[in-house]
């Protein structure tokens, strides 16, 4: 179940983040194809890291306590990914790739 959700959750992330672009009148352009699998691919990278470390601290029966481990084990790793992949986007989105013009075009 706990892989399932994390799954969809990301899968819906990306629903509602076209509809809204839809709504707000942005279009979609052939590049935004890629958009789904990066956004799934990153969100169950993260959920992999939690659901790893919250079985590492089946030990602890306090749920609060547990999920404190958790966020302590995970939370490095997570962040740490997520600035690499914000400056990536963001040199991806600065720089103009003769690949991408010519997709686009």
């Amino acid at each position: 179940m706990l892989t399932l959700a994390s799954i969809f959750s990301p899968l819906l992330a990306t629903i509602v983040s076209f509809s809204l672009a839809q709504w707000f009148g942005i279009s979609i352009t052939s590049i935004n194809g890629f958009i789904p699998l990066l956004m799934i691919g990153i969100g169950v990278d993260d959920a992999f890291l939690l659901i790893h470390a919250w079985q590492d601290c089946a030990s602890i029966s306090d749920k609060r306590n547990r999920m404190a481990s958790v966020i302590t084990a995970a939370g490095p790793s997570i962040s740490i990914t997520t600035i690499t992949n914000i400056l990536a986007f963001a040199v991806g989105a600065i720089t103009a790739s003769p690949t991408v013009i010519f997709i686009i075009k």
